[in-house]
């Protein structure tokens, strides 16, 4: 009954929420990683001064401009779009903006581009500003860019995001978990380095603070990946549910997730039982914090459970928080 209720709190809360494409791809600005640039040679200007999150900013100038791109597969007739923060105080020439060159399956090129001057506010203040674009009925494949080559002005971006508009997803309103149910069994302070183990042991889990949600959570990325881990003695033949706060920039490779290995006795890790819940078979994160939750039932005669984050090898950006375990 208590699942139940949990469900359908849940349930109402996706009934109210804002639905937006499904989220390919986000890049943070952080870092080149994952974008490549044109003309060959160019150095990415990131600004460690300037930026709407994070830490850094990407920086278009008329002495460093160019064009950062990366390719995705699209489908015909598929509705995509391009969002990101820019700041500048003069709006750039035409020819500056988002553009997507479309791939067609004999080899020709569709070019669509969007002017950043057609939405541009040059207030020297953030803004965001969003294109849609529509695939030709013979798309194959696309070269996403920023095209800012030969910019007139200093342009900052940041918080890169790319959606396919043709699937919608439920945008949660507020990171706000549902009401909790049972007894509080576990809460992780993952503020605490000590809190977990780590897997391979050259990783270092990279612990960040939310001023918003006024929380820590743990970043993982494909630059900085690997494994967390806890061992617990929930009681044999109890149900338990895991509550937590989560985004993630696209979807995970299904190996990225949560494990618990159930382990007998003196036996051998998992030697009762293995469960993974894949982050991709939670609620959708859409690059936004979401509430998610997951169930596990105990294996009689359980001595322990390993309690693993498992990111290794992971291929996406993924934030976790507030991270606690309800006996039901």
């Amino acid at each position: 009954m208590k699942k139940q209720l949990l469900l359908a709190v849940l349930s109402a809360a996706a009934l109210t929420a804002s639905a937006e494409g499904k989220l390919i791809k986000s890049w943070n600005c952080e870092s080149p990683r994952g974008i490549q640039v044109w003309p060959a040679g160019t150095t990415l200007e990131l600004d460690e001064e300037i930026f709407h999150q994070g830490k850094k900013s990407l920086v278009f100038t008329p002495d460093n401009n160019c064009c950062v791109y990366f390719w995705y597969k699209v489908k015909p007739n598929n509705k995509y779009s391009i969002s990101f923060y820019y700041k500048t105080a003069k709006a750039p020439i035409a020819r500056c903006g988002a553009t997507i060159n479309f791939k067609t399956a004999d080899g020709k090129t569709i070019s669509q581009h969007k002017p950043l001057a057609d939405v541009c506010t040059a207030d020297d203040q953030w803004h965001e500003a969003k294109f849609e674009f529509t695939a030709p009925d013979t798309a194959v494949n696309a070269q996403v860019m920023l095209a800012f080559f030969r910019c007139n002005t200093e342009v900052f971006i940041d918080e890169f995001k790319f959606f396919d508009e043709s699937v919608q997803i439920n945008k949660q309103p507020s990171a706000t978990a549902a009401a909790p149910t049972g007894t509080l069994f576990k809460t992780f302070n993952l503020g605490n380095p000590k809190e977990f183990m780590k897997w391979p042991n050259n990783f270092n889990a990279d612990i960040q603070k939310d001023s918003a949600l006024n929380k820590d959570y743990l970043a993982f990325s494909a630059a900085n990946n690997g494994s967390l881990y806890s061992y617990l003695r929930p009681t044999a033949g109890k149900t338990y549910t895991v509550q937590l706060l989560y985004k993630a920039s696209g979807d995970a490779l299904k190996r990225c997730g949560f494990t618990l290995f159930f382990t007998s006795k003196g036996g051998k890790r998992g030697d009762l039982a293995t469960k993974h819940i894949p982050l991709t078979e939670l609620a959708p994160s859409n690059g936004s914090w979401t509430p998610a939750t997951f169930s596990f039932t105990v294996p009689e005669q359980t001595n322990n459970m390993q309690f693993m984050i498992n990111m290794y090898r992971l291929n996406v950006d993924v934030d976790i928080a507030d991270i606690k375990i309800y006996q039901q």
